[in-house]
């Protein structure tokens, strides 16, 4: 709480002092905002909910399991099943800096996940050493924290990031809820290696999630969420620079309202585009170039 009110002084002082939003308009937030999240925000939702259920319910439970099968003392079994959180204590710094460094954010999620499998995996299958196991997972838990919620900042508007960020925190926990008494229902029917082959199943549907995102991600803006920072500078400056904002414009759907079908059946060329924002604008079109003859359908 104090953290919290200095942390607010220090950043109204900024604002002061930077003179933030002077002139500038600011966006209405609603919770209507919610329909037009884009679909790559669901499918991250979806991940916040698939992984983090194989993770916090395992350590939640991981203190029998480890006893049972391995024959820990309460103690070592303690050691081990904390392993998750301590090597992410080291390791979310090292790998939030890898991650702005390099961005590829959905190649890292990916990558965490597929770890996550391989480690509980490696427990349900083998007596390996739970410690290599856990390390692993910790590993992977560290990586997929670092690189799955800066993506939520990547495909919401910034005005609606908090609402982003709360949905998302309150899927995660009401999966969370609802798996948790699942699980303690498995283990006391089917075991702890039934247990392990739900959270396996979790893992599983949150790396073909992980998959959409990428797949999506690609068709709709060329793979931006996997690009490295500096593809990401030089792509936003594409999309900023006027040329692309009038041909956006001028292409959106409003623009040909005012449009027959076979006119928008056609190829729009740029000097068709350039012609029709002359004529939305009130300029002069020039005189030597003719009106289009389309033929009809046939």
């Amino acid at each position: 709480m104090i953290c919290a009110c200095i942390l607010g002084i220090m950043d109204k002082r900024v604002e002061r002092l930077l003179r933030r939003g002077e002139g500038q308009e600011h966006e209405v937030v609603s919770l209507t905002d919610i329909k037009d999240f884009k679909l790559i925000f669901w499918l991250i939702a979806l991940i916040c909910i698939a992984y983090y259920v194989a993770i916090f319910p395992f350590v939640a439970l991981g203190k029998v399991f480890f006893e049972r099968k391995y024959s820990f003392e309460p103690s070592n079994a303690n050691t081990v099943n904390s392993l998750v959180y301590s090597i992410s204590a080291v390791a979310s710094p090292i790998f939030g800096y890898l991650v702005d460094r390099t961005g590829k954010n959905v190649s890292w999620v990916f990558t965490s996940i597929l770890v996550t499998i391989i480690a509980h995996g490696l427990l349900a299958f083998t007596y390996m050493n739970p410690y290599v196991c856990m390390i692993l997972m910790g590993i992977a838990y560290s990586m997929l924290a670092s690189s799955l919620w800066p993506l939520i900042a990547l495909v919401t508007p910034e005005y609606q990031l908090g609402t982003a960020y709360g949905i998302a925190q309150a899927v995660q926990n009401l999966g969370l809820a609802i798996v948790s008494i699942l699980a303690g229902i498995i283990v006391d029917r089917g075991g702890y290696f039934m247990l392990e082959m739900f959270f396996l199943g979790w893992l599983w549907i949150s790396l073909i999630t992980a998959v959409a995102i990428w797949m999506t991600d690609i068709a709709t803006s060329g793979g931006y969420l996997n690009m490295t920072p500096s593809q990401r500078e030089k792509y936003e400056e594409i999309r900023r620079s006027p040329e692309s904002f009038e041909r956006a414009k001028l292409l959106a759907p409003e623009s040909t309202s005012d449009l027959s079908t076979d006119d928008l059946l056609q190829p729009q060329s740029d000097i068709s585009i350039r012609n029709r924002y002359l004529s939305r604008i009130g300029g002069m079109v020039p005189p030597n170039v003719k009106a289009p003859i389309h033929r009809p359908l046939r």
